[in-house]
């Protein structure tokens, strides 16, 4: 459960940062002293909701052949000296530091998600945090099924139809008139007609009715409802977000203006238009609109926006599709590439593993996998992970089952272990990994064995520094020598936790004695 939290929390993080970052370049866009149409002001605001939105969602995406070690180079100073190793991720949410303040650590692959300890902490708050979020979708989409009922009642009652003729270009728009709807809109995605209460119907006059049906066609032109629906969908799964709400408003305020300037385009004049507004809105009381229905009015403070709007139209020009499509375009472009270079780029199988750092097995599995591994009962241990224990979580106070067969140095029951598909990497708290284990214990051919198995020496684990800094403290030079020889880096250094002083541990000045010492230096160990 920690790896899946830990998806979804870097996943929630990644949605707010980018939300904030996006819609505060969008917000400053419009700030800016140019003539951006309403047109282009919705269109750029849907855009960003949806990159808003979908982008975040590449957390659980893991590319093929993802590396399980990022690889970190060493730079020495002015020096040309170049030391490239295969380091795990830990490096780089660890503060993993030379002895030489000239000697710098780059990575190369800058894979990042909020820490496993993190989650493992919260993880009771994040379940319920979860439910809570489950709860919200059912009842955001018992609510939206209850309005697609009412929607759909409504389009199979329509039986009076007009025609109305519009002044300036003779066009014949068909509309319905209903006594179930409280406010004109439009339903229906596949075949959308104009709706307007027949209360309204008979309190305008005929210019007014011209307004009420430009405003409700141009939703159709602008195929208002397909945005509409997406955005519900997209609402419903993150209503909690603090930064979906309040572009929200925006997109709605902006898809209304939008259509209110193409219906004011149409007409007379816009001021006509701007007292046709006021006027319905004193006739209509506030009611919800249904989904997949677009709705004349909104609220007070929003329809005064529209109003003003309205009449500071300084131009009649025709709008134009291609300097709309050209923002959004753009904006795709900056937004995407910025989105690639900021998003998490997650290390699966590394998460995977530090995750189970933070479990244990139940007491009584704990106990038969501790006996088992004792008494090397390899049909126990066969059981166990055909019942679902899984061989790489810790027993309680052991470590896992590779880390007691290494510690008991029982090389058949770790190559057993290992083809039941035990992983040669995986750490435990307190108990360093089989490779750690195995330079405790001083036995050479075990350190050879795993290292077959694909044990990476220079992995650093949380609490236990590396395979090499655990030999050279030790004092056995024989281990330290036969690490180095295959591939050790003799100047890793790792900065230890509050817990133990902050201390920067490295292989030369953990060396317990003067001949370790002596041969680290003498393989360039500074």
């Amino acid at each position: 459960m920690i790896v899946e939290l830990t998806l979804i929390t870097t996943f929630i993080l990644h949605h707010l940062v980018l939300g904030v970052i996006i819609g505060g370049l969008v917000w400053g866009i419009f700030k800016l002293p140019f003539n951006i149409s309403t047109e282009a002001q919705s269109r750029l605001w849907f855009v960003s909701y949806l990159i808003i939105t979908l982008v975040p969602f590449i957390v659980f995406i893991t590319p093929q052949n993802m590396p399980d070690t990022a690889q970190i180079s060493l730079s020495y100073g002015k020096n040309e000296l170049v030391s490239k190793h295969i380091l795990p991720i830990e490096v780089l949410s660890k503060e993993v530091l030379p002895i030489n303040s000239d000697l710098s650590v780059t990575a190369s692959n800058d894979y990042w998600n909020i820490p496993e300890e993190i989650i493992y902490n919260l993880s009771s708050l994040l379940i319920l945090l979860l439910a809570l979020w489950a709860l919200g979708i059912i009842w955001r989409v018992a609510v939206l099924t209850q309005r697609l009922n009412n929607s759909s009642s409504l389009a199979k009652r329509l039986k009076s139809k007009r025609e109305i003729t519009l002044f300036k270009s003779n066009e014949k728009i068909s509309i319905w008139l209903s006594s179930q709807c409280q406010s004109p809109m439009v339903i229906g995605i596949i075949s959308p007609k104009i709706v307007i209460p027949n209360a309204l119907f008979s309190k305008l006059n005929e210019q007014q009715l011209q307004h009420v049906v430009l405003h409700e066609q141009a939703h159709i032109d602008r195929r208002d409802l397909i945005t509409t629906v997406i955005q519900e969908l997209i609402s419903i799964t993150f209503w909690w977000s603090p930064i979906l709400r309040p572009l929200n408003r925006q997109i709605y305020l902006a898809r209304e203006l939008a259509c209110d300037i193409r219906a004011a385009n149409k007409s007379a004049d816009s001021l006509t238009y701007a007292q046709t507004l006021l006027d319905c809105a004193k006739l209509m009381s506030q009611k919800k609109q249904n989904v997949l229905a677009m709705s004349l009015f909104s609220k007070q403070k929003d329809l005064t926006i529209r109003i003003n709007g309205v009449i500071g139209i300084k131009s009649k020009a025709v709008f134009s599709l291609a300097p709309s499509m050209l923002s959004c375009a753009l904006l795709i472009i900056a937004s995407v590439s910025f989105a690639h270079s900021f998003s998490p780029k997650i290390n699966l199988p590394q998460i995977k593993l530090e995750a189970k750092l933070f479990l244990r097995q139940t007491p009584a599995d704990s106990q038969l996998m501790i006996d088992a591994v004792a008494a090397n009962r390899i049909s126990v241990i066969k059981q166990l992970i055909a019942q679902g224990v899984d061989i790489d979580v810790a027993s309680i106070g052991d470590g896992t089952a590779l880390i007691m067969a290494v510690r008991y140095e029982n090389i058949a029951m770790v190559d057993a272990l290992l083809k039941l598909g035990a992983n040669v990497n995986q750490p435990s708290l307190g108990d360093g990994n089989p490779l750690i284990m195995a330079t405790k214990t001083a036995s050479i051919p075990m350190l050879e064995q795993l290292l077959k198995a694909g044990a990476q020496i220079n992995n650093i684990v949380k609490g236990d520094e590396t395979p090499l800094i655990n030999a050279s403290h030790q004092g056995d030079l024989d281990v330290v020598k036969f690490l180095v020889e295959n591939g050790a880096d003799v100047n890793l250094a790792v900065k230890t936790s509050g817990f133990d002083g902050n201390e920067l541990r490295s292989p030369l000045n953990r060396a317990k004695t003067n001949s370790i010492r002596q041969y680290l230096i003498s393989q360039g160990a500074i």
